[in-house]
């Protein structure tokens, strides 16, 4: 199904799919329409958590979502 997509949406922390056999120049073979967009729940520049899973309630919480919650 990959090898027919013309876009791919990757929410999943940083370097899965390339662990997973599923890159950009694989999904390309030789096409160059599809497009590859990475959505990390960190920045992959971010110096305390560049690579971390990016989980809904761990994002809440180092963006002070939860101060006021008790």
């Amino acid at each position: 199904m990959i090898t027919r997509a013309d876009i791919v949406l990757d929410n999943n922390r940083p370097g899965l799919l390339p662990e997973l056999g599923i890159d950009l120049e694989r999904l390309r073979d030789g096409d160059e329409r599809p497009i590859w967009v990475s959505m990390p729940g960190f920045a992959s520049t971010d110096p305390e958590f560049a690579g971390t899973p990016g989980w809904e309630i761990l994002i809440g919480a180092t963006c002070g979502m939860f101060t006021d919650t008790a």
